[in-house]
């Protein structure tokens, strides 16, 4: 079995990892607060967003695109996403 902790923080993910045997962190999208996050550990980083900025289909309101560069540039190996047509 795979396991991932899921916290807001990207720091808490982080301190939990290093203390847990998990196979990667997922952390919320607007809380990557560990600058070099991808210089700090291995494991795979799949940020993940809420309903306020990416609602579930067939919502057709307006959503907040990530910047992709920008997230693997703060060390997002991976997103979670309800809109993956969007990104692809």
């Amino acid at each position: 079995m795979k396991t991932g902790i899921l916290a807001p923080p990207a720091s808490e993910c982080l301190n939990f990892a290093q203390n847990y045997p998990v196979d990667a962190l997922h952390p919320f999208i607007k809380e990557l607060d560990v600058e070099n996050l991808g210089s700090k550990t291995n494991l795979p980083v799949r940020a993940w967003n809420v309903m306020e900025f990416e609602p579930f289909y067939p919502d057709t309101r307006e959503i907040e695109i990530q910047n992709l560069e920008e997230l693997e540039k703060a060390g997002v190996t991976d997103i979670f996403t309800n809109v993956p047509e969007r990104y692809l």
